[in-house]
C-alpha cells in the first residue's frame, strides 16, 4: 500500500472505475476539495457508473470548524468553482471508502442523485455528510449503507434541504458532535446504532423536519447530563410543520433523559408517530 502527498483536486468522471487498493492519499491544504466525481453536461452517461472503492483520504486539518476543505465532491458546483455548474453524478457510489482530517467528508452540487456510500469510513471530520441550499436537481435517494459515521467534531449528517432524500441502512452513528443537524434535515435512519456521551441525537435548527427512525438503537453513556430529550427540536423555527416518525428500537442511557421528543412552544406539535419503543436509564 502507497501513500501518496495530494496539492491539486482529483477529477474522477462519472462513468470511470477507480479503485485505491487500500492506499492513503493525503491533502497538504486546509482549504479546497481533494476529490471530485461527475462528468460535465454527463446525462448520457447516466447508467453507466464506475465507482471509487478502497480509497483512503486523509485531511491536513483535523476537525476545525473554521477550515473549508472537503474530502469528496459530487455533480456541479452552482458557482462554477469547485467543478462546472452543469456537471453531473447520477447513480455513482462509494465502496470502502475512508474520510478523516477534513471539514467536510462529502457534499455535492447540482445534478447530484442516487450517489450510494457502502462501507464508509467517515471519522475525525468536523462534518461527515453535508448537504446545502442553492442545488439544483440534485438530492434525490442518496444513501449510506453501513460502515460508521463516527467521531466528527461537528454533525454526522449537518443537512440544510429538506427536498434532498437521505437515509442510512445499517451501521453505526456513533459520538459525533450531534448525530443529525441542519436546518432542514429529511433523513431515514434504518437499523443503524447510534451512540453518544449525551443526546440530543438530532437536533435540527429550522423547520420542515422530517425524522424516520426504525429499528436499530441509542446509547447515551454518560453517567451525568442535563439534556432535554433524546431528540431536540426546540431550536426549530416551526415545529408545526416537522414530521417525526420512530419506532421499534430500544433507547438506553446511563442517566435520565426526560423526553423521547422536545419541543419549543413555536408551531407546537407537528405530526409525531412514536411506537414500540423500549426505554431504559439506570
Amino acid at each position: 500500500l502507497q501513500t501518496y502527498t495530494q496539492t491539486t483536486t482529483i477529477v474522477k468522471p462519472m462513468a470511470a472505475a477507480l479503485d485505491c487498493q487500500g492506499s492513503k492519499i493525503s491533502r497538504v491544504s486546509t482549504s479546497g476539495v481533494a476529490f471530485v466525481m461527475g462528468t460535465d453536461n454527463g446525462t448520457a452517461l447516466i447508467g453507466n457508473q464506475g465507482g471509487t472503492w478502497n480509497c483512503k483520504l486523509n485531511g491536513a486539518g483535523g476537525s476545525i470548524s473554521t477550515n473549508t476543505d472537503i474530502a469528496m465532491y459530487s455533480g456541479g458546483d452552482p458557482a462554477g468553482i469547485i467543478s462546472p455548474s452543469t456537471m453531473y453524478d447520477g447513480g455513482d457510489f462509494t465502496v470502502n471508502v475512508e474520510i478523516k482530517g477534513f471539514h467536510t467528508a462529502y457534499t455535492y452540487g447540482n445534478n447530484t442523485w442516487q450517489v450510494k456510500h457502502y462501507n464508509p469510513s467517515i471519522h475525525g471530520n468536523y462534518d461527515g455528510i453535508v448537504n446545502v441550499t442553492g442545488n439544483t436537481n440534485s438530492g434525490e435517494l442518496m444513501q449510506v449503507i453501513g460502515g460508521s459515521i463516527y467521531n466528527n467534531t461537528g454533525c454526522g449528517f449537518r443537512l440544510n434541504q429538506y427536498n434532498d432524500e437521505w437515509s442510512m441502512v445499517g451501521g453505526a452513528l456513533d459520538y459525533n458532535g450531534v448525530g443529525v443537524c441542519g436546518a432542514k434535515p429529511n433523513i431515514a435512519l434504518y437499523d443503524v446504532h447510534q451512540e453518544q456521551y449525551n443526546a440530543p441525537f438530532v437536533q435540527p435548527s429550522g423547520n420542515l423536519i422530517s425524522l424516520r427512525i426504525y429499528g436499530g438503537s441509542i446509547f447515551a453513556s454518560s453517567a451525568t447530563g442535563s439534556e432535554n430529550g433524546w431528540f431536540d427540536l426546540s431550536s426549530a423555527t416551526d415545529n408545526l410543520h416537522s414530521i417525526v416518525d420512530i419506532s421499534g428500537f430500544q433507547l438506553s442511557s446511563a442517566h435520565a433523559i426526560p423526553y423521547i421528543v422536545y419541543y419549543n412552544n413555536v408551531g407546537y406539535g407537528g405530526k409525531n408517530c412514536i411506537r414500540s419503543i423500549d426505554w431504559q436509564f439506570s
